[in-house]
């Protein structure tokens, strides 16, 4: 008995139609966000030109200065025919308009019948890839050596995504270090040029000491960064992935203890402390462009992968059994 393959090849046509309609509904949409401004614009004009014309049909100063001229006629003439012209131009770029929405509406309606279409397709393609299996056919070996490749391309994927939330965590806490340094270099500054009247020792004795607990937890939070960022670099070292990071790294824990050592004046903490702020700004952009760099490596696995699945599934379904 041979495979019933016609249920397998209608939903193959359908995740072709899927990915066409997709296309197609990403093209409708960047034409009407380049549109709908060109046609609020040509309103606008619509609107001014069509206002100059009531202006000389009224009995407004401007119609009665232009009656004087005795070229009332003229310009009344010239007004009509630019209000015209924008006229035509608004609606035309409306009725465009319309038409690009209303096929975005079509083609959203029908690609709503197919769009969950992969579950099905992948589930009667597995079905099949089995059957082949059981028949013991020559074809199985193939399928078995893609089956193979998918999986291990799956398994580096599952470990990049990993490291990227490594990383990740990295980066929201280098973020977070400079929150707090930006606002311990804005109290260090307003402690230079000295408080203000008003202010009791006790609400002075406040103030520095929320400063220097702000410094004490960019002080901890570098320390972790740091070591974050030893552990990102050689991971990533592992997985044959360059990166400069750890340049300069050590001395980032050093630059937060500044307020330890009475010898700095406030203004000397500032600086010290906006120098910090740059070091650490540094590392937040090396991480995030290794984020990108991970990003572009699981993109690059998963186009693979699509290709592989593809060759999969087209000698599954031409597979005679």
């Amino acid at each position: 008995m041979s495979y019933n393959n016609e249920k397998l090849i209608e939903l193959r046509e359908k995740i072709q139609r899927k990915s066409h309609l997709e296309n197609v509904l990403k093209e409708i949409r960047e034409q009407i966000a380049q549109l709908e401004p060109e046609v609020r614009k040509l309103m606008s004009q619509r609107y001014a030109e069509q206002a100059d014309v009531d202006k000389l049909e009224g009995n407004g100063i401007k119609a009665f200065f232009t009656s004087l001229s005795g070229k009332k006629t003229e310009k009344l003439e010239k007004e009509r025919q630019e209000a015209h012209e924008a006229r035509v131009k608004h609606e035309s770029a409306a009725f465009q308009l319309e038409t690009l929405r209303n096929d975005l509406k079509k083609y959203i309606d029908e690609y709503n019948e197919v769009r969950y279409v992969e579950p099905e397709y992948e589930k009667a393609v597995n079905e099949k890839a089995e059957y082949i299996k059981q028949t013991g056919a020559p074809v199985s070996k193939q399928i078995a050596d893609f089956d193979k490749q998918i999986d291990e391309i799956i398994g580096k994927n599952n470990s990049i995504r990993e490291e990227r939330s490594g990383v990740s965590n990295a980066d929201s806490r280098g973020r977070r270090i400079v929150s707090l340094l930006n606002e311990a270099e804005r109290m260090a500054k307003i402690d230079a040029t000295g408080i203000g009247g008003g202010i009791t020792s006790y609400g002075e004795m406040k103030f520095e000491h929320e400063k220097r607990e702000k410094l004490r937890e960019a002080e901890y939070q570098i320390s972790q960064l740091s070591a974050e960022v030893d552990r990102i670099n050689y991971r990533l070292m592992e997985s044959n992935i360059d990166t400069d990071i750890l340049n300069n790294i050590g001395v980032l824990a050093k630059n937060a203890d500044i307020y330890l050592d009475d010898i700095f004046t406030n203004t000397s903490v500032a600086m010290k402390i906006g120098k910090t702020i740059g070091k650490i700004e540094s590392v937040c952009v090396q991480l995030g462009g290794i984020i990108n760099l991970l990003n572009n490596r699981i993109s690059e696995n998963e186009a693979k992968m699509n290709k592989i699945k593809a060759q999969r599934d087209e000698i599954i379904i031409n597979a005679e059994v």
